[in-house]
């Protein structure tokens, strides 16, 4: 089932959640410069465009590709053309900074050479993909928490497209992100969403024949958990 970006539901919602205009870039960063033009997409990028994150990628309207050149001029701030984790982190939602490990996590989900950078169009993807999880975590919270129980995080995987897993598999995901007991706040669920997101990027780039199987030895296996973790 392929990703859709859903409205939300009637309710108080944060002014970034609505695309493209996610509360100006020009605030997020304390003395930042204006927006210089932006590197555009380049045939070399296909580490994002020949995998699941197309997806993604393939549901940015033409009219947003201006704002996002925006954002990722903010958000690369050494103007490197690439976009870091430290960079990443001091974007703020709902007034709370993403922070260096979720940033760090959201970069490995599309960083398939895993130089720890991402390209506009490999960042514009993880953007629409942050907007869509936050659609979908707006869409499950029915009673306006903040807080989302285990029948609502199975409801967003799959507004997500991530309709492959079971409860029983979302069930043991909450109780290791659940860190109140309570169900998961925004912070937590894109955390818990970063994670499923790399395991299914690490899942198909090992995928070669794309059959939906993986053999791997145990070598490989305690590779792919460091790169987990």
């Amino acid at each position: 089932m392929a990703p859709q970006a859903y409205a939300p539901q009637p309710g108080p919602m944060p002014a970034w959640a609505s695309a493209p205009q996610l509360a100006g870039p020009q605030q997020m960063f304390t003395n930042a410069p204006m927006p210089m033009a932006a590197p555009p997409p380049t045939a070399t990028t296909t580490s994002v465009l020949d995998g699941w994150g197309a997806a993604y990628y393939k549901m940015i309207e033409q009219q947003e590709m201006q704002g996002l050149q925006q954002w990722f001029q903010m958000v690369d701030r050494d103007r490197s053309g690439t976009v870091e984790a430290e960079e990443l982190s001091g974007l703020t939602f709902d007034g709370r900074p993403l922070g260096l490990q979720t940033a760090a996590r959201l970069i490995r989900v599309f960083d398939k050479d895993r130089n720890g950078k991402l390209d506009f169009v490999e960042y514009c993807t993880l953007h629409k993909f942050i907007q869509v999880v936050r659609n979908a975590f707006i869409n499950a919270d029915a009673d306006r928490s903040g807080r989302i129980e285990a029948r609502e995080i199975f409801q967003a995987l799959q507004q997500c497209g991530f309709n492959y897993l079971s409860f029983n598999t979302v069930v043991e995901l909450m109780s290791r992100f659940d860190t109140t007991k309570r169900g998961l706040d925004w912070g937590e669920f894109l955390l818990l969403m970063a994670m499923i997101a790399h395991c299914r990027s690490l899942f198909e780039w090992n995928d070669r024949d794309r059959d939906g199987w993986i053999t791997i030895n145990q070598d490989q296996l305690i590779q792919l958990t460091a790169f987990l973790s």
